[in-house]
């Protein structure tokens, strides 16, 4: 899949993360072609679940669990994408900014910054150099949009892109399946 995501003109493109039903699947649209690029088939925390792009093809998989502050990313390498697999970690079970090194940007270590708010979930995608490359923001309490996510016009390689939206919708499903769910001693 070549980099069909369009500019908004403002040194970013903008790409709206919606459900996709009922259950925890997502859809992620380009706002400017409303283009569906990826699809996020969820299963239960603590399960695998997979992301495909608009070819159907799967980029790559997230596993998430209650019990760690850590997720797991595996890239798959497909449509010219570059395979890896990587863990996030924060420190911390709730909440942190987690920290992985970035196959897709060379090894680079990023940090999806979080900022805790008490209706929104924002994450700002920093490189090992501190310099802001995603963000993404919650819609609130939204019937149908889980929120926005921007990626700088920098972010040209097709293979930086699926990282990207792969690392956040694993942090976002954590978070949203986390809020959703309660823990029973």
């Amino acid at each position: 899949m070549a980099n069909s995501l369009a500019s908004n003109g403002h040194g970013s493109r903008t790409l709206e993360v919606r459900y996709h039903n009922w259950s925890m699947n997502m859809d992620v649209i380009d706002l400017a072609t409303s283009q569906q690029l990826y699809t996020l088939h969820g299963g239960s925390l603590g399960g695998t679940f997979t992301c495909v792009n608009n070819a159907n093809v799967v980029i790559g998989t997230g596993q998430t669990s209650l019990m760690r502050s850590n997720v797991t990313v595996s890239m798959t390498g497909a449509a010219g994408g570059i395979a890896g697999t990587f863990q996030t970690h924060t420190g911390k079970l709730l909440g942190g900014s987690p920290k992985f090194n970035s196959p897709a940007f060379g090894g680079q270590q990023m940090t999806w910054k979080n900022k805790a708010m008490s209706s929104k979930i924002i994450y700002t995608l920093l490189d090992e150099n501190g310099i802001a490359l995603a963000r993404f923001e919650s819609a609130g309490m939204k019937f149908k949009k889980v929120g926005k996510l921007e990626i700088v016009d920098a972010v040209t390689d097709q293979a930086q892109v699926d990282e990207i939206v792969v690392t956040v919708l694993t942090l976002l499903y954590r978070k949203l399946t986390e809020m959703n769910s309660t823990v029973v001693v």
